[in-house]
């Protein structure tokens, strides 16, 4: 149970969209919860829910995600673990990874645009000593760390040296985050266009892309997404939805 971090419920793939709906709840509460010992943690999630969603037609990354805390004084925090120090801009960030001189190496941009939750704090953590930060200690293996993946060479693992996190202003037992990731060529950023959608209890976000323009709705309360196909293409709907587990 301790190694159970979540289930996905739903794989749809269909005119060029791949989304995942999934219950990862698990992966921060379990039956052993609140027993006190390190693995076993605090009982500090009631629900995580996320729809991780792929347009290939467009290269547009949609994460939406619904989380309960146990209490409302537990801050929650969205995380994007990178290479290179982020950048961050009004309404989001962006990481740039530099070209070197070898194959498949060159170079390249992720923009994000952070939509939920509104007045969001995004702040990055990272760089020379903070490699690894969490809870007042830099977990690099007293210095170590550093030295054993120097001498891998090139070719060897790629370790993060920093993150993103993004937060809500004030503390709730409840939080959605809608957060659209851009990759793209490091010549040029990302030409779309990307807006919140706010209507009758539901949010969602617009993409308007080289290729087709896309709506992203979610129910708060609900695991999945419908997607609208508005421009570049004969209009379409799906609905990608799954059933909440028991308990959930």
């Amino acid at each position: 149970d301790i190694y159970h971090s979540g289930q996905v419920l739903r794989l749809f793939d269909e005119n060029g969209f791949t989304v995942a709906v999934a219950d990862i709840t698990p992966a921060y509460t379990n039956s052993q919860s609140g027993n006190g010992t390190f693995s076993h943690r605090t009982r500090r999630v009631e629900r995580f829910w996320r729809t991780f969603a792929y347009d290939r037609l467009d290269d547009v990354v949609v994460v939406f995600d619904q989380v309960t805390a146990t209490k409302a004084s537990f801050r929650k925090r969205w995380l994007l673990h990178s290479v290179e120090e982020p950048q961050i801009v009004a309404g989001g960030f962006s990481v740039r990874v530099a070209p070197q001189d070898r194959p498949g190496r060159a170079g390249g941009v992720l923009e994000a645009k952070v939509l939920l939750p509104k007045a969001a704090s995004i702040t990055s953590i990272g760089g020379r000593g903070l490699e690894f930060f969490v809870d007042d200690k830099n977990y690099d293996e007293n210095g170590t760390l550093a030295e054993v993946i120097r001498k891998r060479g090139v070719t060897g693992p790629e370790p993060g040296a920093w993150r993103v996190e993004v937060s809500p202003p004030s503390d709730a037992r409840d939080d959605v985050f809608l957060v659209v990731l851009l990759p793209g060529a490091a010549s040029a950023l990302p030409p779309h266009r990307v807006r919140l959608l706010e209507s009758n209890g539901r949010v969602g976000c617009e993409v308007a892309g080289p290729r087709r323009t896309t709506q992203w709705w979610f129910t708060p309360g609900k695991n999945g997404a419908e997607i609208k196909v508005v421009a570049g293409e004969p209009a379409q709907s799906f609905q990608v939805t799954a059933p909440p587990l028991p308990g959930r």
